[in-house]
């Protein structure tokens, strides 16, 4: 079996607003944007100040991954962008528990709530989090940053655009300037800790 040794998280975005995305993300994440590539120029990189850049952004339209990463980008404003997660409907979950630590080899270890699930994935710079909905057929995904202070990074991304949608147990539902969905967590940027 072949382990996966790395991760890029991708944020897709409609390519009429690619440019309103990218001004927020490096904003948000202390990064500076990529000269834009591929055919039609719908890829670019979030360049960190060090750390690999492992977070792309993609104009909606097709392309192909990138080479690997392990070394994380450095906390900004006391937020790093550090997992992507997989929200599976409930009837789905177990089965991609499975499909995903065999895809990977990465053994799944039960997350801080019954609603998640984590792969034990070695020296990352992006964490993958598999995620129960409570109800719903959907699948889809969306990133999480990792915040000191979910309540002061809200403010921070409501200044650059983005808006609230909603409180969660540990975390808050935002939607950036372009439509996307993303989460600030209470988790520790440097650690991944949850507060005591």
């Amino acid at each position: 079996m072949i382990a996966v040794r790395w991760v890029h998280a991708f944020l897709d975005r409609r390519r009429g607003r690619f440019e309103e995305a990218a001004a927020f993300w490096t904003a948000v994440t202390g990064t500076r944007l990529s000269p834009r590539r591929g055919d039609d120029g719908e890829f670019a990189t979030l360049l960190p100040a060090s750390g690999d850049a492992c977070v792309k952004l993609q104009a909606v339209g097709g392309g192909r991954w990138a080479a690997g990463a392990v070394r994380r980008p450095p906390v900004f404003a006391g937020t790093r962008l550090d997992q992507v997660c997989l929200d599976i409907a409930p009837g789905a979950y177990e089965e991609e528990v499975a499909f995903w630590a065999a895809l990977t080899a990465w053994p799944p270890r039960r997350g801080s709530l019954p609603e998640f699930t984590v792969p034990a994935m070695p020296g990352m710079p992006v964490r993958i989090l598999l995620q129960r909905l409570g109800t719903g057929p959907g699948r889809s995904a969306h990133v999480d940053l990792a915040c000191a202070d979910a309540a002061a990074a809200r403010l921070l991304h409501e200044r650059h655009g983005a808006a609230f949608v909603a409180r969660g147990r540990h975390w808050i539902v935002m939607r950036d300037p372009a439509g996307g969905v993303y989460c600030l967590t209470e988790r520790d940027p440097e650690t991944g800790a949850l507060p005591s």
